[in-house]
């Protein structure tokens, strides 16, 4: 333990702040949490106990073990080789899902055509509690698309307007419009020890390596999982009821069973899934698409293996759970403005000096 003491105070805010990890330094508070199994602080090592505290580095929101059995503490990550059941995860708590969500609720709106355009919105009810520049309007149906707008918010948290900005084209009916209280722009990253490729799955279930929920039936904020189509690293992010935008990433040969940094992300420049190891990189980018629709702001984080996916993996691909998590983040880059693979380069940087001081394994 480190303890430093001053008789002294300075007014001088250009100085430089004291941080638990490097990766908040500039962060605008953007970091809502990190979980590094391999830090005393957030977890002090040994089989975790359900339930047992695993504290974040950023210093919001704890997190914590939640243990059916079977998982170990190795090469200070959490081990899930020898689990037998579901619900074996590092849980993220649902703080960090509810601050990239956004602030706000309750507001509604309708729109109106000329013809095939959208050329005004009504607002029907104000909602309170918004944040002016954050909500998003989203147009969906209607039988056309393109149409966008601006959400008009007053002093006091209501939405007051949605200015139209785009009225789109070919829609046959007047779309549904929904007011979502921020961009959702975030970034997800996972410090892993990959499965061999031998055991990667290989039915057509999906083997969660992250999950919030699952998409088809509730809301859900990201999945990364483990997919026998070419023994491929998915992302899975919902943005409508029962509908998610894909991303996927082939590992390179000699990256199965290493050490792997995974990122997903999205902001105003688009969307990207990313894997890195010492092999390089591998990425997949697309334009940043909608928000999602759905609140899932209540959603805790499950880092390992979830309550849900894995059901039939443990039984059709049993061997998909022999890897292991070290360390995870999420940043909200709404929050932070930070590039967010200039982010995880640094970060990765780090860690796989850590790595090479034989922190992990």
């Amino acid at each position: 333990m480190l303890v430093i003491k001053s008789a002294f105070e300075s007014t001088n805010t250009d100085l430089a702040l004291l941080s638990r990890d490097p990766l908040t330094v500039g962060d605008n508070n953007g970091v809502r949490f990190i979980g590094d199994l391999g830090f005393p602080y957030s977890y002090p090592g040994g089989i975790p106990a359900n339930l047992a505290v695993v504290k974040d580095v950023a210093g919001h929101a704890d997190g914590q073990a939640v243990i059916a059995g079977g998982v170990t503490h190795v090469g200070n990550g959490f081990d899930f080789s020898g689990v037998s059941a579901i619900g074996n995860y590092l849980s993220i708590p649902a703080s960090v899902s509810a601050d990239i969500y956004g602030a706000g609720g309750g507001a509604t709106a309708t729109a109106a055509r000329t013809g095939a355009a959208v050329t005004s919105v009504s607002v029907t009810a104000p909602g309170a509690g918004y944040v002016a520049g954050e909500p998003q309007a989203i147009f969906s149906g209607g039988g056309g698309s393109g149409a966008a707008g601006t959400v008009v918010v007053d002093g006091s948290g209501a939405v007051t307007g949605v200015t139209v900005t785009s009225g789109g084209s070919g829609y046959s009916s007047d779309p549904t419009v929904t007011i979502v209280p921020g961009p959702q722009y975030f970034m997800a990253c996972l410090y892993v020890k990959l499965p061999l490729l031998a055991d990667w799955p290989t039915s057509t279930n999906i083997a969660t390596l992250l999950q919030f929920d699952e998409y088809l039936s509730f809301p859900d904020l990201l999945t990364l999982d483990m997919k026998n189509t070419s023994s491929k690293i998915e992302s899975r992010r919902q943005t409508a009821a029962g509908t998610a935008a894909f991303r996927e990433v082939i590992p390179q040969s000699g990256d199965y069973g290493g050490l792997a940094q995974i990122i997903y992300w999205r902001n105003a420049s688009g969307v990207g899934l990313r894997l890195k190891t010492a092999n390089g990189a591998v990425l997949a980018t697309t334009t940043p698409g909608s928000p999602n629709t759905q609140d899932f702001s209540a959603k805790t984080g499950k880092a390992g293996i979830g309550p849900k996916w894995w059901n039939n993996s443990l039984v059709q691909d049993v061997n998909a759970k022999k890897w292991r998590l070290y360390r995870v983040f999420i940043e909200n880059l709404r929050r932070s403005g930070r590039d967010p693979v200039a982010v995880a380069d640094a970060d990765y940087a780090r860690f796989a000096a850590r790595v090479a001081r034989g922190e992990f394994s």
